[in-house]
């Protein structure tokens, strides 16, 4: 199974987003837009899980979400991957909760790394993904610029889901199997 473990984003941060996007596609035609109901901060991604793999992240959530309290998050300022020269996806970032999302993360690590689950090498970097971006587009970096008041209204980030990520030719399609309340 292709899996993540995320932070999910409630409706109404959602729905300022689709107001975002709304603004934002006429500007970059080319760009392939994430539908805001599977808006989410990605904290560790699997390419592939067999079953007896998806319990032991289900355990490492468990473990760690219950060491972790809830913790409040603002999203703030657009940006691109990797980097302004080669734009690929589009993102917003984050202003405020950082430092729970990364012990989250770490927490969460911990607990995949005991149980012999591979995780990704690199930093932590939370974002939420707006787009992929195909050809450079002139007005990307007026997006950018514009970009660094945009601000949807701040969350309350109380659980994680465990999402089943199935790629389909209109794009992904996301199933929750499981949540896991932060209890710390």
């Amino acid at each position: 199974m292709r899996c993540f473990l995320a932070v999910p984003v409630p409706e109404p941060v959602r729905h300022d987003i689709e107001g975002l996007l709304r603004r934002l596609h006429p500007r970059l035609p080319a760009a392939r837009f994430v539908s805001t109901d599977v808006l989410h901060l990605t904290l560790h991604f699997f390419a592939d899980l067999s079953p007896d793999q998806a319990d032991l992240v289900r355990a490492a959530a468990r473990e760690g979400c219950a060491v972790t309290p809830a913790f409040d998050v603002a999203l703030a300022g657009l940006g691109v991957f990797p980097d302004p020269r080669r734009p690929r996806v589009l993102w917003i970032g984050v202003r405020t909760g950082m430092a729970g999302l990364a012990g989250l993360h770490e927490a969460i690590g911990r607990g995949l790394r005991q149980r012999g689950i591979p995780i990704e090498d690199r930093p932590f970097r939370a974002h939420l993904t707006l787009a992929r971006l195909g050809p450079p587009e002139p007005a990307l970096v007026g997006v950018l610029e514009e970009g660094a008041s945009v601000g949807p209204p701040p969350f309350h980030v109380d659980d994680v889901a465990l999402v089943q990520s199935v790629l389909q030719p209109s794009g992904a399609v996301h199933t929750i199997l499981d949540r896991f309340p932060l209890e710390g």
